[in-house]
C-alpha cells in the first residue's frame, strides 16, 4: 500500500508459499508472494530507482512489471497486469488485461493507445479532484 502522502505498507498474510519478499521506502513499494525466482523485487526496486524521473510514471510502472516478469514474476505463470494511477490534476489511469498469454505486452499496447490520439486528447477534458468542473 501506498498513501498519498507516500506512507507504506506491506502484508503478504500468513498462508503464502514459496518466495515471499517485499521491498519500501517512502513514496516505493514493491511487493510479492508466490514469487518465481529470488530477485523478482529486487529488480524492480533497482529499475524504479535508477529510472530517469522525466519518463512518466506509467511508464516506469510498466517497465517495472517488465523487469520483475523477466527475474521470474510468479511462479504459476502470469495471466493478468493491471495499472491505476491517481493524480490530483490527471484523469486517473485504469488499465486492466485479464486472462491474456502476455498481459504486460497487452497492458503497454493499451497504454499506447490511450496516450495517444483522440482519446489522449479527451483525457485532458475528464474532471479532476482538482479541477472539478474541467470538461474543455
Amino acid at each position: 500500500m501506498l498513501s498519498i502522502e507516500g506512507q507504506t505498507a506491506v502484508y503478504s498474510g500468513k498462508n503464502n508459499e514459496s518466495i515471499i519478499d517485499d521491498f519500501h521506502e517512502d513514496n516505493f513499494v514493491t511487493s510479492g508472494n508466490m514469487l518465481g525466482g529470488d530477485q523478482v523485487i529486487s529488480s524492480i526496486k533497482d529499475y524504479y530507482q535508477k529510472a530517469d524521473t522525466i519518463l512518466p510514471l506509467a511508464e516506469r510502472l510498466l517497465e517495472c512489471l517488465k523487469q520483475g516478469a523477466q527475474a521470474g514474476g510468479d511462479k504459476r505463470g502470469l495471466l493478468s497486469a493491471a495499472m491505476l494511477i491517481l493524480h490530483p490534476d490527471q484523469a486517473p489511469l485504469s488499465l486492466r488485461i485479464d486472462h491474456h498469454e502476455d498481459p504486460i505486452t497487452q497492458l503497454d499496447l493499451l497504454y499506447q493507445k490511450i496516450t495517444s490520439g483522440d482519446y489522449y486528447e479527451w483525457t485532458k477534458t475528464v474532471p479532476t479532484r482538482n479541477n472539478p468542473y474541467r470538461y474543455k
